[in-house]
């Protein structure tokens, strides 16, 4: 290769970086609105609880020493709690004791199994 191709192929490469240096920088940026609520005239206010939420309750969820992932998604029933995690495993519970009762996880692309699972 001449001096010319060799300009050519860095030049290239250099764009490619940049190109993905600013793809990370509209996700965050992208991200951060997502987590940003922005409410005009409350600046330095407090919203009371209950204007939000009625009420909170937790539920002690027994995975019998299984690691579970971030949560994805949470459906509860009235005698079960299924748990969605990013590593798109479904956990089952029992509602209101939060007792293990099962974890699937089945990725993939044959029969019975799912690529990404959602509620």
């Amino acid at each position: 290769m001449n001096l010319k191709h060799y300009f050519i192929a860095i030049t290239l490469c250099i764009l490619y970086i940049l190109n993905l240096m600013g793809c990370k920088n509209q996700q965050d940026a992208n991200e951060k609105d997502l987590l940003t609520i922005h409410i005009e005239d409350y600046e330095n206010k407090v919203i009371p609880r209950p204007a939000v939420v009625s009420s909170i309750d937790t539920i002690a969820l027994n995975t019998c020493g299984n690691f579970m992932g971030d949560i994805k998604t949470v459906c509860i029933s009235d005698s079960m709690v299924y748990v969605l995690d990013r590593a798109n495993a479904v956990w089952a519970f029992k509602f209101p004791s939060g007792d293990f009762v099962k974890r699937i996880r089945n990725v993939g692309h044959g029969n019975g199994e799912y690529v990404s699972a959602w509620a």
